[in-house]
């Protein structure tokens, strides 16, 4: 069932323009100096088709919860999932919606403008300003007025956030909420999969935090579980 998405009301985005996109299962809100809504409807498109003709020929690329060699010749996108995916120790489609993100992101961004990607909680950010945003870990956490702050300076930057309590995506964990920061909104995403997977109690978070903080292009994290929680890396308290 569709959850209407009322946290996107809590961006701060100066004078950009806000849209939305959607195709099937993809559901993308963005921030843009113009109104690309056609040119992004028709990317995403050409995005999910290369996915599905991939793996048409290769099933397991879709189900698989592990990593996967792919063939030579599978498109950028197949190849993007595949190589977060090794990082992190799951499956490929653990990057998929990070990974369309990042490359909507950099399409209109492109010419230096600035853009905002959002979809399903993944978020591909390059703005002149800081960006200040929460990490939504349930109506009635007690963090629930936290922000985060990570400067214009950092950007272009991909944050992404995975739930074992909250949403439709699969995890084997119990976190409330696992958002890693990395320049690879692929990596991104494929580590906060991999991070929720691993908090099933509160001892866990520190666990979850030291693999995030040995892959090679994560550049910080937060984990939420209960009353508890634990962060690190480039970005500021508020």
């Amino acid at each position: 069932m569709y959850e209407k998405r009322s946290y996107r009301q809590a961006f701060d985005l100066k004078d950009l323009l806000t849209y939305e996109v959607k195709l099937v299962t993809t559901d993308l809100f963005i921030a843009s100096v113009t109104n690309r809504s056609d040119e992004v409807f028709e990317k995403i498109r050409s995005l999910r088709n290369d996915i599905l003709s991939y793996s048409a020929g290769d099933p397991g690329f879709l189900s698989s919860l592990v990593p996967v060699e792919i063939y030579k010749e599978a498109p950028y996108i197949v190849k993007r999932m595949a190589e977060a995916a090794i990082k992190a120790d799951v499956g490929p489609m653990a990057a998929v919606a990070g990974g369309i993100s990042e490359i909507i992101g950099d399409m209109l961004t492109k010419d230096d403008s600035e853009a905002l990607v959002e979809n399903g909680g993944d978020i591909f950010a390059y703005l002149k300003h800081d960006l200040i945003f929460s990490v939504f870990s349930g109506k009635n956490s007690i963090f629930s007025d936290l922000r985060i702050k990570i400067v214009s300076e950092h950007m272009p930057v991909g944050i992404c956030t995975s739930s074992g309590r909250i949403g439709p995506s699969l995890s084997f964990g119990d976190a409330d909420a696992a958002c890693v920061i990395s320049k690879d909104v692929f990596l991104a995403d494929a580590c906060a999969t991999k991070a929720a997977n691993m908090v099933k109690c509160e001892e866990d978070i520190e666990k979850a935090l030291d693999f995030t903080r040995a892959v090679n292009g994560v550049t910080g994290a937060v984990i939420i579980r209960d009353d508890k929680i634990g962060l690190w890396g480039n970005i500021s308290i508020i």
